[in-house]
């Protein structure tokens, strides 16, 4: 049989606060304020009291679905894509950065394809400027492209 000190369904008031990062006293009367029959940092919580008492705490029920990811804007994007570029004076020819880097590197995971899009199209506008090559393809950024990214700064805010 498994050990049921251990279950997920049950918890100590004292795991419960550690995990909601609150003081152990401000968790007891916060929960005994709510109404539960808690004085010990050892008492055990249980089932749908183990679910009230942590989402009181503000922590996730158990099994419930995290809050999607926050999408970032399309001037955001832009902005977290030529920053860098321009942070590390990938400006003129001779000053050229790898194109995954610019999409690949500070950008969500669930964004990453919306990015690659919008790198494409930035290149296809002439805001970052591709060098002809044998391998990978290696961008820099332009002047337009300087100008965009002060916008998208400006509208980001």
């Amino acid at each position: 049989m498994p050990d049921q000190e251990h279950s997920p369904h049950k918890a100590t008031v004292r795991s419960i606060a550690g995990q909601a990062h609150v003081p152990l006293g401000e968790a007891i009367a916060r929960l005994q304020q709510a109404g539960f029959a808690v004085k010990h940092p050892s008492n055990k919580l249980e089932g749908q009291a183990l679910r009230d008492a942590r989402e009181l705490l503000g922590l996730r029920a158990w099994g419930d679905k995290p809050p999607p990811a926050r999408r970032l804007t399309r001037s955001e994007l832009i902005v977290q894509c030529l920053r860098p570029l321009r942070e590390k004076g990938k400006v003129g020819k001779t000053h050229t950065s790898p194109i995954e880097h610019v999409y690949g590197h500070g950008i969500p995971d669930h964004q990453k394809d919306e990015a690659r899009e919008l790198v494409d199209e930035l290149v296809t506008a002439g805001f970052l400027l591709e060098k002809p090559s044998q391998g990978r393809r290696h961008v820099w950024l332009s002047q337009a492209g300087l100008a965009r990214l002060a916008a998208a700064e400006t509208d980001v805010g």
